[in-house]
């Protein structure tokens, strides 16, 4: 079974105040936070990180997010968890491995609601590579300080 951290937060928060009521506000607070369409509104400082690992490059979107009792957590989310590369345009696809055709990513733009990523990507094998900018906070959302795709959830710290 998965818990996601509002789900956890709600199951403290009762077991802590006793109170099923403390639990719903909880939770509906962290729920409030994912629907409002990203975590452009709630986090800050955002960064591409590329690592070289020795079996690939991986690259990621580091931000601060807002948390519980007015927080802030660094979080890292491993973007080939939420994007694909679909000839050369990059979308939202789980587990889609766009770094291993995508490359030289960085920030464009970033306001309330948009953390444009833009990066030069292979439309097919062995050609010319392809610039394609993506709406990271189309996809990406702030449960609790960590960034959430799907059901693939961040690093914190």
């Amino acid at each position: 079974m998965r818990f996601t951290a509002a789900s956890l937060t709600a199951i403290v928060a009762y077991f802590a105040t006793g109170s099923v009521a403390n639990a719903a506000a909880i939770n509906n607070q962290a729920q409030a936070m994912a629907d409002q369409g990203g975590f452009a509104g709630s986090c800050k400082d955002f960064a591409i990180h590329t690592r070289e690992i020795s079996h690939g490059t991986y690259v990621d979107i580091d931000a601060k997010c807002a948390a519980t009792n007015d927080r802030e957590l660094n979080t890292r989310l491993q973007l080939s968890l939420c994007l694909a590369n679909d000839a050369g345009v990059m979308k939202w696809s789980k587990r889609g491995k766009f770094d291993k055709s995508c490359n030289g990513c960085t920030i464009k733009h970033v306001s309330k609601k948009e953390v444009k990523m833009g990066c030069w990507c292979d439309p097919v094998v062995r050609k010319t590579f392809r610039y394609t900018e993506i709406n990271l906070n189309d996809g990406i959302r702030n449960e609790g300080g960590h960034t959430w795709c799907g059901d693939e959830i961040g690093t914190a710290w």
